[in-house]
């Protein structure tokens, strides 16, 4: 069986802050694997992950992904041993 997987709109996203070791912030947009941003203040941070975030929702709507999916075909043989 072959299973199309097609993105959909999401109206809400999960972004983690961290406190960078050197200063400043950097985070990530859960949803969206490879979605990070940085900035030296938290309101430039929320600036920066914003533009990052719309970068890749224009992209993916230029090109929209589609995955394919298949399940696994696994042969069973009619008879086997166990050996101890």
């Amino acid at each position: 069986m072959v299973t199309m997987v097609t993105p959909y709109l999401i109206t809400s996203y999960t972004i983690v802050v961290h406190e960078a070791e050197e200063g400043g912030y950097w985070g990530e947009i859960l949803e969206l694997p490879g979605c990070v941003s940085q900035g030296e203040t938290i309101d430039e941070f929320r600036y920066n992950i914003r533009e990052a975030l719309e970068a890749v929702l224009e992209s993916e709507s230029q090109e929209p992904r589609r995955e394919i999916y298949t399940e696994p075909t696994v042969k069973v043989s009619d008879t086997w041993t166990a050996t101890e």
